[in-house]
């Protein structure tokens, strides 16, 4: 099959390190950003390969959902687009200039991003509605809970964990300082665990008061923690060049994914969770089962 095809020779194209990727929910489009600026398509469908250099100063951060993708700008400028590769809406300013992070709420109707300080909120289109946890003053990586009502944000010099009530606009601690550099966080598909990532190796799995119920160790700094949508895995990468598989739950290890010629920038789990997508700084994107394996 295509698909097939595009697994075992990888996804190429991309001039130097991919930096960000999204897939589609229900799958069949796979969406990445690249260090030359540039966001592309790579189908099972109708869309063929195609490539957009909208942001003129580079791509840093993407995000997907059924109606299309949000791309955000060295410039600070983030374009909504709608498939086939229409933007349909543009918002952003001086304050997300480089910041390089944003997340979709579940309902795709809020875009948050970083700024300097705390996270400001966006409609989906484009409009800013409002800024919160400034006690952050540069917050790293963003996760929604499932249901839309949380939204986490790690601070990786201040080594630590804010929660947001998106609803009340509660503000609380999940983890205070104390760890070397809190990097990547996500929420468990059920919502009742918060997977966080630090440039100590340690990934450490906590229920939503703070509690630690596993502590998964690497040999070096993980930048990127991703549940599968089923809920039974935990993907992990950073320096390493291949990502490791765990127990959800338990964090027990599970094995390895393909491995790159280089470190890795990104991962994700395709909507079925059966396949997981791993970008490395080699420039290219491999897919794996659930087992590590290569498919096809």
């Amino acid at each position: 099959t295509q698909a097939a095809t595009h697994a075992k020779r990888g996804f190429a194209g991309a001039r130097g390190g991919i930096l960000d990727a999204a897939v589609r929910p229900g799958g069949g489009l796979l969406a990445t950003v690249a260090e030359d600026g540039a966001l592309r398509l790579y189908p099972d469908g109708d869309y063929g390969h195609r490539a957009s250099w909208a942001h003129t100063s580079g791509v840093t951060s993407l995000v997907g959902d059924a109606r299309g993708f949000v791309s955000l700008g060295n410039e600070g400028g983030i374009l909504l687009w709608d498939l086939p590769l229409r933007p349909v809406a543009d918002g952003g300013d001086e304050t997300l200039r480089g910041t390089g992070a944003l997340v979709l709420s579940p309902d795709g109707a809020l875009v948050a991003a970083r700024v300097n300080p705390g996270v400001a909120l966006f409609d989906r289109r484009g409009r800013r509605l409002r800024t919160a946890l400034t006690s952050l003053p540069t917050p790293w990586d963003m996760a929604f809970s499932p249901d839309g009502r949380w939204l986490a944000a790690t601070e990786d010099r201040e080594a630590s964990v804010m929660l947001l009530d998106v609803v009340t606009g509660e503000e609380r601690p999940l983890l205070g300082k104390g760890r070397l550099g809190v990097l990547a966080v996500a929420f468990h598909p059920d919502g009742s665990l918060l997977a966080v990532s630090g440039r100590d190796g340690e990934v450490t799995l906590h229920r939503l008061d703070g509690e630690v119920v596993a502590r998964l160790v690497h040999d070096s700094g993980v930048g990127e923690v991703a549940f599968d949508p089923r809920g039974e895995l935990l993907a992990t990468a950073g320096g390493e060049s291949a990502a490791r598989l765990w127990d959800a739950h338990t964090g027990e290890a599970r094995g390895k994914a393909q491995a790159h010629a280089d470190a890795l920038s990104v991962i994700g789990w395709s909507p079925d969770g059966a396949l997981l997508a791993t970008g490395g700084y080699d420039g290219v994107v491999l897919i794996s089962d659930r087992a590590g394996g290569a498919v096809g």
